[in-house]
């Protein structure tokens, strides 16, 4: 039993090693009846108990009967008996209440009226049912009783006149009747035998379940029986429960519609489930999927025989007798629930009032039909169980400070909540949090507590602030719904900024990037921290080193001043950071950043200056920053440079870069590269960059560029002994000689020698080599390999001195003479094919000028190109047509003609004896091109 729900007068029945019990939560919480109950039970004591939907009645030793609410009013109160009422029974319209006393009557009252009837069996009546249809009508005005007799009666009504008829449903013989349950149409009852039920619609007896072997005496422990359905029923006895099932026979094992005494009962009972407890059974109710047992423990230690001897001789003169022999060894009754498999799901341990002075017998448990509440019943208490609702579930929980699931549980299902709230459990669930120094749960706390509320919003930031710690709730503070005061945003940046730790101002940083400068007054921050920084730089120089790091408080500073559009000043500091040391502390927070990082630890694509040049067109601010930009990245620096040479032109970059020559040429290089004509004035240089740094590009440079004077860059690589680039520009300078010499001298590479001099376009020079060549044995023997496809080899042999002694010789011989008669082959085949084609095309032609053309007379053609009369109908004169489509009139022709034109193959006339001219226009237009072509060689 949760403490809780107890009196205080209860608390200090428990035992002191409550404690130690497994902490689960129960399924049910239990309430003490009081208002009349307790002025009742102080002078009478509870015997039984009848339970219904609306109300509940109670009986007792006295012989009272007692109507009461849910919460124990005493609703009505009926005198039927003179002594100990054993049952109670109400129909279940909740309009008639039956009871049955050792006084041997059976008194039913109605609960809303003064009817009463009364029964007198002369002995004691230990058990009473009514027909559950009791109220509607006479025809169900029946009842069963049952007690020491053994007999178990059905009053029901008939005989003369109105009257009422008696049967014996059982004759006895077999112990009292110690239970009577009734149900739709089956009435179970209880002996010391076993338990029988009868079908008073088929009016047959249908089962017998004999009482556990081995069992305790039936008036010692009482049989508890219980409807779960109109089908199913509970059966609770000592230390064993049975759960009965009634089935239909099949349909060929029925009995005849006349029942005779040897006839099978249509339905049966079987027996689904047995569990063996290891305690007494004081009553039995169905919850749900569950059973709920009044478990009754005897005390622990082996009783002796003379004691159990003791007892039973005191129990063969009374129950009550046996009970005070026994002497209350019982420990405190439990409320246990357990599954059909005899699973325990839950135990409570009951602290009912004298509990220690009673028995089995003495308890009973009642529950209210279709809900579920027990009533647990003992002579001088009554407590009503009920399954926890959430609050319940949340008071649990709160008790041992499990308010994670306590505020979880309510935020599932905050329409089930009666006494709590969210917001409630919320500010218990903060306090404990902060009182307990866990302030990073209660910051993930806070925006489900605030919500949209401002007002607790400023409450909880206020006292976050006063315990210091803005750190673990600034992640959480709305800065859009809802929206505080500009006040709280800058008390906030205001704490990290002032603080003397690096990891505030990294967090103060974070602030400024994530929260929007509208949220804030920008003035106002932005010279906190320009006097912040001043303040730091203050520091030190006075005392010569740095106990905090500024570059965060710089990086949040750039960004306060691209909010205020201010970027040159921003491009500064990224400058500026970038060329600042940075202290151990900062190097160690970026290592240990997640995210990708600049080489200063600045995140690329937010801190990027170059980002910020191009969005914002910064190239007038950057023309004195060459250096720093190249210093910062240099490739980066260079793409923005040359991209942008028009408005930061090569002649403000170079001189800054002055003395670093190695971005000098990435620079340079990279401007070439991009267009020839930039940067040309700077070609010279580039010469000795390219010497310095990237040897390979000097050669296409210097062939490339014409900008540059030969002298200079031939003593830039004289001074390096750049052979190849010498050898060019002496070619270049007239020097072909020189060169010629250098290349076999110097670098001794024939194929090279050849391309040079293929490359002059010089015949002289193959002569020049040939000679250089001859104190070369080496040289010679390249040169017998390789100059035969360029010059007579007969010139470089009749040059080779007598007793040079050559390698390979015959086989160089061997390969001019092949190569040789190669050439010869091929130009023979070449020749024939050359003459073959020639052939071919000449007769295409000569048939192509001997087929006629068409002429048509339009506008643009078939008219005469001189006097652009007709042509086709003009039979005065011949006609003249060109190949290119102009035709004339033979009159207009040789009319504008001279005498000495000149004959061509280029026009057909009217006779072939006639000398062939040019067609004037065309002749003109050839003229007119010749000489645009004189004029522009002249020039």
């Amino acid at each position: 039993m949760d403490p809780s729900l107890k009196d205080a007068d209860d608390l200090d029945e428990e035992e002191d090693d409550s404690s130690d019990e497994e902490d689960e939560e129960p399924k049910l919480k239990y309430q003490r009846l009081s208002s009349n109950v307790v002025e009742i039970l102080k002078r009478d004591s509870a015997s039984c108990m009848g339970i219904h939907d609306k109300f509940l009645a109670m009986g007792t030793h006295f012989g009272v009967v007692h109507v009461l609410d849910f919460i124990g009013v005493e609703i009505r109160r009926l005198p039927t008996h003179t002594t100990t009422i054993n049952a109670l029974s109400i129909d279940d319209s909740g309009e008639w209440i039956a009871s049955c006393s050792d006084d041997g009557k059976v008194c039913i009252h109605g609960i809303e009226s003064n009817d009463s009837f009364q029964y007198d069996y002369g002995r004691p009546v230990m058990a009473v049912a009514l027909d559950p249809q009791f109220g509607r009508g006479k025809k169900h005005q029946q009842f069963a009783s049952g007690g020491r007799e053994g007999v178990l009666y059905l009053n029901h009504p008939g005989g003369w006149f109105g009257g009422r008829t008696e049967t014996k449903l059982h004759q006895g013989g077999e112990g009292p009747v110690y239970a009577i349950e009734w149900r739709g149409p089956f009435i179970a009852w209880a002996n010391d035998l076993g338990v029988k039920v009868y079908d008073t619609e088929r009016q047959q007896r249908i089962t017998y379940i004999d009482r556990p072997k081995g069992s305790p005496r039936a008036d010692l422990y009482r049989c508890q029986l219980c409807w779960q359905d109109d089908m199913s029923l509970l059966i609770g006895w000592a230390d064993c429960i049975k759960i009965g099932r009634i089935r239909e026979r099949p349909s060929d094992s029925r009995a005849p519609r006349v029942p005779t005494a040897t006839a099978v009962p249509d339905r049966y009972v079987e027996i689904v489930a047995i569990i063996q407890t290891d305690y007494m059974v004081s009553g039995i109710a169905p919850f749900g999927e569950y059973l709920v047992v009044l478990a009754y423990l005897q005390a622990t230690g082996p009783m002796s025989p003379s004691t159990k001897a003791a007892i039973e001789s005191a129990a063969d003169q009374s129950p009550e007798a046996g009970q005070r022999a026994r002497g209350g060894s019982g420990q405190r009754p439990e409320l246990r629930i357990i599954t059909r498999s005899n699973d325990e799901v839950s135990t409570d341990a009951l602290s009912l009032h004298g509990w220690h002075q009673y028995e089995a017998a003495d308890y009973r448990l009642a529950a209210v039909p279709h809900e579920p509440l027990f009533f647990v019943v003992s002579p001088k208490d009554i407590v009503l169980g009920r399954p926890r609702d959430l609050d319940d579930h949340i008071d649990w929980l709160v008790a041992r400070k499990r308010y994670d699931e306590a505020m979880h549980a309510a935020e599932t299902h905050p329409d089930q909540l009666r006494e709590h709230s969210v917001s409630a459990l919320g500010d218990t669930f903060m306090k404990y949090l902060l009182d307990k120094g866990d302030y990073t749960t209660a910051a993930r706390l806070t925006p489900k507590l605030a919500g949209d509320s401002d007002k607790l919003w400023h409450h909880w930031l206020y006292r976050f602030g006063q315990l210091g710690q803005y750190a673990a709730v600034a992640d959480f503070i709305p800065t859009g719904r809802p929206r505080l005061s500009d006040t709280v945003y800058e008390m906030v940046l205001g704490y990290f900024l002032n603080s003397s730790v690096l990891a505030d101002h990294v967090k103060f940083l974070e602030l400024v990037e994530k929260w929007s400068p509208a949220v804030y007054n920008l003035q106002n921050v932005t010279t906190a921290v320009e006097r912040r920084l001043q303040d730091l730089q203050a520091d030190i120089i006075l005392n010569a080193a740095s106990t905090t790091d500024e570059q965060p408080l710089l990086v949040a500073l750039a960004r306060l001043y691209t909010f205020d559009h201010q970027y040159d000043k921003t491009l500064h500091i990224y400058l500026k950071l970038h060329a600042a040391p940075r202290s151990a502390a900062s190097q160690s927070l970026a290592s240990g950043s997640s995210g990708a990082e600049s080489p200063r630890g600045l995140p690329p694509a937010s801190y990027d200056p170059f980002v910020l040049i191009r969005q914002h067109g910064l190239f007038d601010s950057i023309k004195d920053k060459v250096a720093q930009l190249m210093a910062y990245d240099a490739e980066q620096a260079t793409v923005l440079l040359t991209g942008h040479a028009e408005r930061i032109p090569p002649e403000v970059v170079v001189p800054q870069l002055a003395d670093q020559p190695r971005q000098l040429y990435r620079y340079l290089h990279q401007l070439f590269v991009k267009d020839p004509q930039l940067g040309k004035e700077f070609h010279e240089v580039q010469i000795a960059l390219y010497a310095d740094f990237d040897r390979a590009q000097l050669l296409p440079f210097l062939r490339q560029s014409e900008y540059y004077s030969p002298e200079k860059a031939f003593r830039i690589c004289q001074d390096r002994q750049l052979w190849p680039e010498m050898v060019f520009l002496m070619g270049r300078m007239g020097n072909t000689k020189a060169a010629l010499h250098l290349l076999i001298d110097k670098i001794g590479d024939v194929q090279q020698a050849i391309e040079f001099i293929e490359a002059q376009n010089d015949d002289d020079l193959w002569d020049d080599l040939i000679e250089a060549a001859m104190p070369h044995a080496a040289f010679v023997s390249q040169l017998l390999e390789h100059i035969g496809a360029y010059v007579d080899p007969i010139k470089l042999i009749k040059k080779i001195p007598n007793g040079l002694e050559l390698e390979r010789l015959r086989d160089r011989l061997v390969k001019i003479i092949s190569d040789y008669n190669l050439q010869m082959s091929l130009r023979e085949g070449c020749k024939e094919i050359l003459k073959a084609d020639c052939v071919e095309l000449l007769q295409r032609c000569t048939r192509l000028q001997r087929k006629g053309f068409r002429i048509e007379e339009t506008e643009s053609s078939g008219r005469c190109s001189i006097c652009q009369g007709t042509i086709i109908n003009f039979r005065a004169v011949g006609i003249i047509a060109f190949f290119c489509h102009h035709t004339y009139h033979q009159s207009c022709l040789f009319g504008n003609e001279d005498k000495d034109a000149t004959v061509v193959s280029g026009a057909k006339s009217p006779d072939p004896g006639e000398k062939r001219i040019f067609c004037p226009i065309c002749q003109n237009l050839h003229k007119a091109r010749n000489s645009r072509r004189t004029l522009s060689r002249t020039r």
